[in-house]
C-alpha cells in the first residue's frame, strides 16, 4: 500500500518527503530530549526538597533540644543560687545568735564579778 503512494510520485517527489520527515524528526527528538531532561530536573528538584525538608526537621529538633538544655541549666543555676543563699543566711543567723549569746554571757559574767 505504501508502495503504491510512492509509486505514483515523481523520484523528486520522493526526496522530498524524505527531507521533509528528516527535518520535522528533529524538532520532534529536541522536544523529547527536553521532556527527559525536564523529568530528571524535576526528580532532582523532588529529591533536594526531600533533603531540605529533613535538614529543616533536624535543625528545629536541635533548637528545641537547645532551649530545653538553657532552661534546664537556668533552672538549676537558680536553685544553686538560692540555695547558696539560704546557706549563707542560716550561718548568718547562726553568728547572730551566738555572737548575741556570747554578749549575754559576757554580760553576765561581768556582772558575775562586779557583786
Amino acid at each position: 500500500m505504501a508502495r503504491a503512494f510512492f509509486a505514483n510520485l515523481a523520484p523528486q517527489s520522493v526526496l522530498f518527503v524524505q527531507l521533509f520527515l528528516a527535518v520535522m524528526s528533529v524538532p520532534v527528538l529536541f522536544v523529547a530530549i527536553l521532556i527527559e531532561e525536564r523529568s530528571a530536573v524535576e526528580t532532582r528538584l523532588r529529591e533536594t526538597k526531600k533533603k531540605l525538608s529533613e535538614n529543616y526537621d533536624r535543625a528545629r529538633d536541635l533548637a528545641v533540644k537547645f532551649m530545653n538544655a538553657q532552661e534546664d541549666e537556668r533552672k538549676r543555676i537558680a536553685l544553686e543560687l538560692h540555695d547558696d543563699i539560704g546557706q549563707r543566711l542560716s550561718l548568718l543567723s547562726n553568728a547572730l545568735d551566738a555572737w548575741e549569746t556570747g554578749t549575754v554571757r559576757r554580760n553576765d559574767q561581768g556582772t558575775r564579778e562586779a557583786l
